[in-house]
């Protein structure tokens, strides 16, 4: 990762020497915004694409580009306008249609999202991205074999992506196809064994197996890469009541909540283990927080 951002410093500082030989330079200027938005610097990008549109209105990859760093930014609708002007010059355009879908599924605009990704996938048949964006969507829609089937495409193009392995986990994990949940979850951390989304739910799926003590060295992990996750600590919590240490379960609780007040599920633990200690009214405060309604005698 440090030589890729020194390369990118290096190349910035290129363009930037080869606009300041020649301002008017277009390439240069388009170069130094790309390069931008690679490395995260969003609105700096934007100023530079600005400058390319403002002297060459028609110019797809500015438009393109410019998507690009509104996406990145934050600023959805205005993106998706610049990723459809692109479509309106260059219908076959799959990197600006792969962008509208992946900012849609952003929007949470799942069923809209499909039909630019099938096109883009049409388009790009190699794309990675395209089929792990359908899988999403398809996910998210309860089409849960059909986007097995795109993850599983995503990571016969590319048996190194994380992504597509922890995501094609999760749909093993809620059709109980434990064994393939965990393959996936145990590959995505051999790529990367910092991946925190491959962390958490392999260590809810070792409480879900019963397998305490290593959901809490699993959820020991992620504390240990980032100390205030409220997700890692509530799933600490559970495996630590479910091993009797009660003591250990309820800091483990109230440290999730002070780490994230909104976070519902540690608020739902510790309804449950004040419940069973008989202090309902207290019980009913976290329960409530959690969106969770407890079954009365009289219900």
């Amino acid at each position: 990762m440090y030589f890729d951002i020194q390369m990118h410093e290096e190349a910035l500082s290129c363009y930037e020497e080869a606009l300041s030989a020649k301002p008017d330079n277009l390439l240069a200027m388009l170069n130094k915004g790309t390069i931008l938005i690679v490395i995260g610097r969003h609105a700096e990008a934007e100023k530079c694409i600005d400058n390319v549109l403002d002297r060459d209105p028609d110019n797809v990859v500015a438009m393109h580009q410019k998507g690009v760093a509104l996406k990145g930014m934050g600023h959805y609708d205005d993106a998706l306008q610049y990723f459809e002007k692109v479509i309106k010059v260059d219908s076959n355009h799959a990197d600006a249609l792969l962008d509208i879908g992946a900012v849609l599924l952003t929007m949470n605009r799942n069923e809209e999202a499909l039909s630019p990704l099938d096109k883009a996938v049409k388009l790009a048949p190699e794309s990675v991205n395209s089929h792990c964006n359908i899988g999403v969507a398809l996910s998210r829609l309860d089409r849960n074999e059909e986007a097995i089937a795109s993850f599983k495409q995503a990571l016969w193009l590319d048996p190194q992506h994380g992504d597509a392995l922890t995501r094609l986990g999760f749909l093993f994990r809620i059709l109980n196809r434990y064994d393939e949940a965990m393959s996936c979850y145990d590959r995505a951390l051999q790529i990367d064994p910092e991946d925190m989304e491959a962390l958490l739910y392999k260590s809810e799926l070792l409480n879900t197996l019963n397998r305490f003590d290593e959901a809490v060295v699993c959820s020991g992990a992620m504390l240990h890469l980032q100390p205030n996750n409220a997700p890692a600590m509530t799933e600490r919590g559970f495996a630590f009541y479910s091993m009797g240490k009660t003591n250990e379960a309820v800091a483990c609780y109230d440290a999730a909540i002070n780490m994230d007040p909104e976070y519902e599920k540690a608020y739902f633990f510790k309804g449950v283990f004040l419940e069973r200690e008989g202090k309902l009214h207290e019980a009913d405060k976290y329960y409530k927080v959690a969106g969770y309604h407890r079954k009365q005698e009289s219900d």
